[in-house]
């Protein structure tokens, strides 16, 4: 049973839909059975989300992953006093639960790196708390060209070149080199992971290939790509 992975989920906002979202997921009957779960945020707002829901589960406060997600009865809640409860109102964002869900994000992603636990899982955020508390950036913001947001759903799986950019100013960014640094991480990546020789599509930036950002910016980029064999398109 110690072998199994424990997976890390940060509440999201605790003045939102996250505490319920996870305290239902935590409670399928499977869940225990496929890794050893430990809820990241306030012991106050999952304990109000189980007694608004009636669940007969114990909630527990932990400061260490030592033992955590071994009994289906117990909700295991990595709690160091990031956020006063009095600051938890249901449907209303505020700096204080913006602040604290930066930082709960910040201690499991600490959790991760340390090697404490092998997943993580991030609920669902409050930007508008996020901006409030002047963390907006600091949690959503990715650095072009050196960090990709990657969607799967089946077999597919989608990395993004751009993100969080107002679209005006994506013709400006994207370039040859941003293209091709992006399909070797994606080659490299996908093959460590167990994914040798990954097929590559590069969709068209302009929509029926009308302009000449596609084939100045983004077609030699995939060109270096293939010359170094990397199976794109």
């Amino acid at each position: 049973m110690h072998n199994k992975p424990i997976v890390a989920t940060m509440i999201g906002d605790p003045c939102g839909i996250g505490p319920e979202v996870v305290v239902k997921s935590l409670v399928l009957d499977d869940i225990h059975a496929l890794c050893r779960p430990l809820v990241v945020g306030s012991v106050e707002s999952v304990q109000q989300t189980v007694d608004m829901l009636k669940y007969d589960v114990t909630v527990r406060r932990v400061t260490d992953v030592e033992g955590v997600g071994l009994d289906p009865k117990v909700i295991d809640v990595y709690d160091t006093g990031q956020l006063d409860p009095k600051y938890i109102t249901l449907g209303k964002a505020n700096a204080e639960c913006g602040h604290a869900s930066a930082a709960w994000l910040k201690e499991m992603d600490e959790l991760a790196l340390a090697g404490k636990v092998q997943a993580t899982i991030m609920g669902p955020i409050n930007t508008d708390a996020l901006k409030m508390a002047d963390k907006f950036d600091a949690v959503v913001g990715v650095e072009v060209g050196k960090t990709y947001l990657f969607l799967i759903t089946g077999p597919l799986r989608v990395v993004h070149l751009t993100d969080h950019i107002p679209l005006r100013q994506v013709c400006d960014i994207i370039s040859p080199d941003l293209v091709y640094k992006a399909l070797r991480t994606i080659h490299d990546d996908f093959t460590r992971w167990g994914i040798p020789n990954p097929r590559i599509v590069v969709a068209g930036l302009n929509a029926h290939a009308y302009g000449e950002e596609d084939t100045q910016q983004v077609a030699p980029g995939v060109e270096k790509a293939k010359a170094e064999g990397i199976d794109v398109t």
